[in-house]
């Protein structure tokens, strides 16, 4: 049986109330309630284009930009809108903070505010941690999602948390798991192998046909509420999780 569990972040512990159009176009409307707001079909176009592009100039979401995560997210959400229609000058306004709106909307993506948990999540990672599993998330993503972690209540029962930011590299890159492997045996003192390992997540490529080529345990959630059944298959047990 494994002994150490890991999740996808997104779309698998917790996912986005709205599209990312959506929220961006509500805290537009917050934080610029006189502005013309943009369409979502607008702004949804903008986003890919603003995505695909500086994904490419600065991979690993601004791994290597100066301002890192926090001034690439700016970038996207500053492409997003303007593209949309939306006039720089009102993204330019501040708060009393000196905070624009891109760095507000940026931050607000740090909150519990765009995020629904999975329902069955908290109990799985209650149960798992009860039983002694150790419990991480590997995730193709920036160190926000430790702070969405905690503002969701859920970081107490993760032991590790590997993000692509971090890491150097993204899933399905066999080295992101070859890390978080190595980090996970650091925690348990001891020399865990590939096999000891089960991952659980929603992306068949990234989240099941990756970690299975490096001889780790996968289980591929294809449904949002069958996180527990796709957990207690995967460990090869009717009730490790219990109600």
């Amino acid at each position: 049986m494994p002994r150490i569990v890991f999740f996808d972040a997104f779309n698998t512990l917790f996912r986005l109330k709205d599209s990312v159009a959506n929220l961006y176009i509500k805290q537009l409307k917050a934080l610029a309630s006189d502005c013309p707001l943009p369409t979502t079909e607008a702004v949804s176009a903008s986003f890919r284009t603003a995505f695909k592009k500086n994904n490419t100039l600065y991979p690993l979401f601004g791994r290597n930009l100066a301002g890192g995560y926090h001034r690439w997210w700016e970038i996207i959400v500053t492409e997003s809108l303007s593209g949309a229609g939306v006039p720089t000058n009102v993204l330019q306004q501040s708060n009393d903070r000196n905070e624009t709106i891109p760095t507000q909307i940026v931050d607000y993506f740090a909150t519990a505010g765009p995020f629904e948990v999975n329902p069955s999540t908290e109990r799985i990672l209650e149960s798992l941690k009860r039983q002694h599993f150790h419990v991480g998330v590997i995730t193709n993503s920036d160190p926000r999602t430790e702070k969405i972690l905690e503002a969701l209540a859920l970081r107490k029962w993760i032991d590790l948390v590997v993000t692509s930011y971090e890491a150097g590299c993204e899933k399905p890159d066999p080295r992101i798991f070859e890390i978080a492997l190595q980090s996970a045996s650091i925690l348990a003192k001891e020399n865990l192998r590939p096999s000891d390992a089960l991952y659980i997540g929603d992306d068949r490529l990234r989240d099941y046909d990756a970690p299975q080529a490096c001889g780790w345990n996968a289980q591929l959630l294809t449904e949002w509420g069958k996180l527990q059944e796709t957990v207690q298959y995967g460990l090869q047990v009717r009730d490790v999780i219990s109600k």
